[in-house]
């Protein structure tokens, strides 16, 4: 407290350089909120209390949905960057910042430089929700709720139940959309783009798998954000917009890096025409087909077994050597008539 003197709450939590308000750190993960989810919530508040007195129906009641739905969305979408944070932290690497913004949120990640640890910190944000849509599908289809309506993404089941279960159906329907807005979009840097890239990098390596991703991203966030903006669906334009324009300036960066190494023509001519030949990225070790793998173990096998007969040989012709040949047991001198067969047939050296 010493080090902010006199300043007020709201001073000691404004971050400039982000627009942004400090809320809490949890786990060692700061959490902020940028200035514009306040002021759209501002807004939102606005433009419900005008419905409601359209309507003639209660402002306090609509405030109080939109609050409620307002504060779920912040919870799961939270839920839901911690599942980056901390499965970052697991794979070893550093997490320690979220910013919540009127697009989603945005956690600070930096796993290792390896595509199983960026996998994994990936998936586990997406995997969060899934875990509490599978808690919650039981006890809505207990309660009356057809289960394909629940997997129905474009039916409003919190709508077509608001009975005083409509917070869990919610619940059940937020998680479910965050689940597969996320997944099954392709679009770089959604999970979708990421999971895309990522795979691509066991195979391809890290610079061509991030091009593809990129190049892939701008095509499907151009398309979804013509149709979002025929539908005049703000939000998802603006998603796609941030996405595209991501997608465009991680491509330059990679163009500029690699024309930098290279070198003027593009092409690094110190290794002469090898470097043709070169990927643009270090490709990771191919991974071994499964009958590679089998003759490897079988080998290894082979050769631990051959092992144990030479020194169970030596073991023998020692005792031969001090006690004579009355104290071998038939099974001795079997092993001993065995390794003389041996010898015989690879012949003198």
């Amino acid at each position: 407290m010493a080090r902010y003197g006199r300043q007020s709450w709201a001073q000691r939590r404004w971050q400039p350089e982000r627009m942004a308000l400090y809320l809490f750190t949890v786990a060692g993960i700061r959490v902020s909120i940028h200035v514009f989810s306040l002021v759209l919530l501002f807004f939102e508040t606005l433009s419900a209390a005008a419905i409601a007195k359209a309507a003639g129906a209660s402002i306090p009641s609509a405030l109080g949905m939109l609050c409620t739905i307002a504060g779920l969305l912040f919870l799961f979408v939270l839920l839901h960057e911690f599942g980056h944070c901390l499965s970052c932290r697991a794979v070893g690497g550093t997490a320690d910042d979220i910013l919540m913004w009127p697009l989603g949120g945005l956690a600070s990640c930096d796993p290792p430089d390896r595509p199983w640890e960026n996998l994994i910190t990936t998936v586990c944000g997406p995997l969060v929700n899934l875990a509490i849509c599978a808690i919650l599908f039981p006890f809505l289809v207990y309660n009356g709720v057809p289960a394909l309506t629940l997997l129905n993404p474009f039916g409003e089941v919190w709508r077509l139940y608001a009975t005083t279960w409509w917070p869990i159906a919610f619940t059940f329907q937020v998680n479910y959309w965050l689940f597969l807005f996320n997944v099954l979009l392709p679009v770089y840097p959604m999970d979708g783009g990421r999971i895309l890239q990522e795979i691509l990098w066991f195979r391809l390596g890290k610079n061509r798998a991030t091009r593809i991703a990129c190049n892939v991203g701008m095509f499907v966030a151009a398309i979804v954000g013509a149709v979002s903006l025929y539908n005049q669906n703000l939000w998802m334009f603006g998603i796609m917009a941030f996405c595209f324009i991501h997608c465009y300036q991680t491509l330059q960066f990679i163009n500029a890096v690699y024309y930098e190494q290279a070198g003027a023509f593009g092409y690094d001519f110190s290794e002469g025409y090898k470097a043709f030949d070169r990927d643009e990225d270090e490709r990771p070790p191919k991974k071994p087909s499964f009958l590679q793998r089998w003759r490897a173990k079988r080998e290894a096998k082979n050769r631990q077994t051959e092992a144990d007969f030479e020194r169970e040989i030596d073991r023998i012709l020692a005792k031969l050597h001090d006690e004579g040949l009355a104290s071998l047991t038939n099974r001795e001198k079997r092993l001993l008539n065995e390794a003389s067969e041996r010898q015989r047939k690879r012949g003198p050296h």
